[in-house]
């Protein structure tokens, strides 16, 4: 199995609304959320998508504080505050720097994120009016509903979905070495149901079973029973 990140819909769906946000027409709020359930890849894509465009990258963390989250984004921007930065410097500085040298911050895990810096997020975006692309799992659309300030600046929600079967098969095109078949891809999608990290390691397991064997294809035979 190839290392390598299969341009899926779910891809293309992060990439395009990235790409809108920092291209949006001025006075237009850049917020937007890519959510979906766990184990879909959003994790991955948004770090490839960072290492490819420069954009930030952060993860919320369980204890966040304000002053955490702002000294992750300024780390990212290259910026230093010193060992015990004051919280209001730290946010001048990064608004500062944002405000003049535009980039796009994606926020992963936000579901785990407390009131206070899911305000703190709104306040550097609307300050600086540098784009935010937050990144949720299930749940995270009724956690950010009930709050008004910055669910009414969401300017796209996009949904990473799990695999159909068109999409299952364009991402095993793309990341095995030993090709599956259709009856192989269709039994992996209902043990799955159309989970990508699940697809990973049942492919994967499939394509081990399929080389000890010889075989041309990974067949339905080398994956496990339903």
């Amino acid at each position: 199995m190839r290392n390598v990140l299969a341009l899926t819909r779910n891809v293309n769906v992060y990439v395009n609304v990235s790409a809108s946000l920092e291209g949006r027409d001025a006075g237009v709020p850049g917020l937007a959320l890519y959510h979906g359930n766990r184990g879909l890849g959003k994790t991955k894509v948004a770090l490839w998508n960072a290492a490819k465009t420069g954009t930030i990258y952060i993860r919320a963390k369980t204890r966040w504080s304000d002053s955490w989250l702002l000294q992750d984004i300024a780390t990212e921007l290259g910026l230093s505050f010193g060992s015990r930065p004051a919280l209001k410097g730290l946010f001048e500085g990064v608004v500062g720097y944002l405000k003049e040298r535009p980039r796009l911050v994606a926020v992963d895990e936000i579901n785990i994120c407390s009131l206070s810096c899911l305000g703190t997020l709104r306040d550097v975006h609307d300050l600086s009016d540098s784009p935010f692309l937050l990144i949720g799992h299930e749940g995270v659309l009724q956690r950010l509903k009930p709050i008004g300030p910055l669910f009414d600046r969401l300017l796209y929600v996009a949904e990473c979905k799990p695999f159909d079967f068109d999409d299952l098969k364009d991402f095993a095109g793309q990341v095995l070495d030993v090709p599956a078949n259709d009856d192989a891809l269709s039994k992996c999608l209902k043990l799955t149901q159309g989970n990508t990290r699940k697809c990973v390691v049942l492919l994967k397991g499939g394509e081990n079973r399929a080389r000890a064997a010889r075989a041309a294809c990974i067949g339905p035979e080398h994956l496990p029973r339903e």
